[in-house]
C-alpha cells in the first residue's frame, strides 16, 4: 500500500472511535427530548380535559395529563434511567 492508504485507516478507527463514544450521548438527547414532549403533552392533555367539561371523560382527560406530566419530568429529570427503561422495556415486548 502506501502512505494514503495508512492515512485512510487511521482516518477510519478515529471515526469508530468517535462513533461508539458519541452513542451515549445522543441516547441520551433523545431520551431529553422525548421526556420534554411527554411532559408537554401531558399539559395539552390536562388543557383539553378542563375544555371539555361537558364530556364524560374529563376525569380520563385529568388522569392522563397528570400521569403524562409526571412521567416526563421524571425522564427529563433522570435520563439514564429513562433511557435504561426504554430499553428493557422494548426487550420485554
Amino acid at each position: 500500500m502506501g502512505m494514503a492508504a495508512d492515512t485512510w485507516a487511521l482516518h477510519d478507527r478515529a471515526r469508530g472511535v468517535v462513533a461508539l463514544a458519541i452513542i451515549p450521548v445522543t441516547t441520551l438527547a433523545t431520551v431529553l427530548v422525548l421526556g420534554w414532549i411527554l411532559t408537554f403533552s401531558g399539559i395539552l392533555e390536562a388543557v383539553h380535559g378542563f375544555r371539555v367539561r361537558s364530556s364524560h371523560s374529563v376525569f380520563l382527560h385529568l388522569i392522563g395529563g397528570v400521569l403524562g406530566v409526571l412521567i416526563g419530568l421524571l425522564v427529563v429529570t433522570h435520563p439514564v434511567a429513562g433511557a435504561l427503561a426504554s430499553r428493557y422495556s422494548s426487550l420485554l415486548s
